[in-house]
């Protein structure tokens, strides 16, 4: 008989009957999403402390310094743990701008910004036309009497 499940269940179960060939924990855990987001944050303060650790010298310690100079604490942290949830995006993101100067990303950034505003106006702008609303009239009702 076939079992229907979904599929992170039916994950599960061929990677705990096949453990060895997947090369996984046979007792291995499924990590939830709030366990998970408590991890980020715990990495996200120890590298952050690990930072503010090192000597006064380092250009790691100054950079975190600056970036702590200019926004909060608690939005660095937010900023940090969202990247980690969003890795492979935020990997993308650093190998595609590594080499190029901060105008080059700028005017990138500004196109990429400009194309979303022209493809969130386009629907409007092609879009059927649509009968004027009818408006209450400003005019004496003609119930009321106007002396």
């Amino acid at each position: 008989t076939a079992r229907i499940s979904p599929i992170h269940a039916f994950c599960t179960s061929v990677l705990r009957e096949y453990p060895i060939e997947a090369d996984v924990d046979p007792a291995f855990a499924i990590l939830e999403e709030v366990d998970a987001d408590a991890l980020r944050r715990q990495a996200v303060r120890q590298t952050l402390e690990t930072l503010a650790n090192r000597a006064d010298e380092d250009p790691d310690k100054e950079a975190l310094r600056r970036t702590l100079g200019e926004w909060p604490r608690r939005y660095l942290d937010n900023i940090l743990a969202g990247l980690l949830r969003k890795k492979r995006l935020a990997r993308y993101w650093c190998h595609r701008y590594a080499e190029q100067s901060p105008q080059a990303i700028c005017k990138h950034w500004r196109q990429m910004r400009d194309a979303a505003w022209r493809r969130s106006a386009l629907p409007c702008a092609t879009s059927r036309p649509t009968r004027p609303r009818k408006t209450p009239s400003t005019s004496p009702r003609p119930w009321r009497k106007t002396y």
